[in-house]
């Protein structure tokens, strides 16, 4: 299986570290020849905050505990991983391959519909339908001459994680999916089409779908960056075009527990901005992003609202760049600091997990660090989190690790003592 070649949203505004690894990347975008896709923000992790002589507070009563090193997973790093759970099944994407577990210990790869000259990108993952959802689009190079000239979205369904089958229906053709939601009544997934633009398919039960024409949809498919669910509602978060098309614009926030109706609730209080992820938890929603002119190497900028509704600006920690989860009483961000595994520029500082918790909306506080491993994504199952990331404390260089740890019910902080934060991280070669 081939990766396509991949998109840059952001290239003007994030300069990333180019990465060395040992195994081929996964991560790929859609042709150039055929449906320019609605942009999908790349999350990106900018672990260090500016120094401060007042650190906050450390968490007493939690804490990741010793990783456990996942296998299974053929050598690959789950370094912007995606997951899903139902019925006793973890599934995990990453780029173009999958993975699943019943006990995140023990992965197996999956069966996939696809050849070894398949240029795909597999772009959403949801659990939903018969089990699970994945959506992405195929690059098609039908004279073999290395150069697609054509797409097709791609929809694929599994009752069990490992095992996939990929739906065939002309509503798919010459067209690309991004972004997939499930609402109390069904799956909602936008994309783009060739000739017709934005596009928003929905489906009931994952097998049978629609090529939606409702307008409040359409208008949530042309400029969606984000889309999250909590409580069988949908919430996404909507780009407007800046002053030239170089330019970020204002962001509206759409719902929906539905399919295809969108309903506009509120705006994001900035002229321009983009989100780059958001969860609900401890009774409120958080939206992390960027506002220029803020410089995005320092706290990401960020917005809160109990309602989904009226949103106000707020502050983030730093591990907020990273992954983000909620639940019932709180939420927790996840990153790292020093130079991620395989980066050939930045800083020598060791790579070090960095985690802190907020418990009903309160100040954010932080989680004793995990020396030489970082979560890189975050699901809450249960009363559980699962946190999956990488570890550098192997012989072998870094391997794939994952913490399941209870939910923290209280957290207990003691007094801060004054001590320098971490140096700040380079956010390219040369600076």
């Amino acid at each position: 299986m081939k990766t396509a070649p991949a998109l840059a949203l952001l290239a003007s505004l994030l300069v990333a570290c180019s990465a060395a690894q040992p195994s081929p990347s996964l991560e790929g975008g859609a042709s150039s020849h055929g449906p320019t896709p609605s942009p999908t923000p790349t999350a990106t992790s900018r672990p260090t905050a500016a120094p401060t002589d007042s650190p906050p507070p450390v968490d007493t009563s939690f804490e990741w505990g010793e990783p456990a090193e996942m296998t299974g997973m053929g050598g690959q790093w789950p370094e912007r991983p995606k997951l899903a759970y139902a019925d006793g099944t973890y599934v995990l994407m990453e780029g173009s391959q999958i993975w699943s577990s019943a006990d995140t210990t023990a992965w197996f790869e999956a069966d996939l519909p696809f050849g070894g000259d398949d240029f795909v990108e597999l772009n959403g993952l949801v659990a939903g339908g018969p089990g699970f959802v994945i959506v992405g689009t195929e690059s098609i190079d039908a004279d073999a001459d290395g150069s697609p000239e054509e797409s097709a979205a791609i929809v694929l369904t599994s009752p069990d994680g490992r095992h996939w089958e990929r739906l065939t229906d002309s509503r798919f053709a010459h067209s690309g999916m991004n972004q997939i939601g499930r609402s109390r009544q069904g799956l909602v997934v936008f994309g783009s089409t060739l000739g017709q633009g934005a596009s928003i398919w929905t489906s009931v039960d994952g097998d049978a779908w629609l090529k939606a024409t409702n307008e409040t949809g359409l208008e949530v498919a042309r400029g969606v960056q984000l889309v999250a669910e909590h409580d069988g509602r949908l919430t996404a978060f909507v780009g407007r075009p800046g002053g030239d098309p170089s330019e970020l614009g204002p962001v509206d926030v759409w719902q929906t527990e539905g399919r295809a109706d969108w309903q506009q609730v509120g705006s994001l209080p900035e002229t321009s901005a983009i989100v780059h992820r958001a969860a609900f938890g401890g009774g409120r929603w958080l939206a992390v992003g960027f506002a220029p002119p803020d410089d995005p190497s320092n706290s990401p900028d960020a917005w809160s609202s109990t309602d989904g509704r009226t949103w106000t600006r707020t502050a983030a920690p730093v591990e907020a760049h990273g992954a983000l989860a909620g639940w019932a009483d709180g939420m927790i961000a996840a990153s790292h600091t020093g130079s991620s595994p395989g980066e050939t520029c930045g800083g020598s500082e060791p790579y070090v997990g960095r985690s802190r918790i907020s418990m009903s909306g309160g100040n954010w506080i932080v989680v004793p660090p995990t020396e030489g491993a970082a979560a890189t994504a975050l699901l809450v199952v249960g009363d559980r989190i699962l946190a999956i990331g990488l570890s550098t404390r192997s012989d072998r260089y870094v391997i794939p690790v994952r913490w399941l740890v209870p939910l923290p019910r209280s957290v207990t902080a003691p007094a801060p003592t004054p001590t320098p934060a971490p140096t700040p991280e380079s956010e390219g070669c040369g600076g």
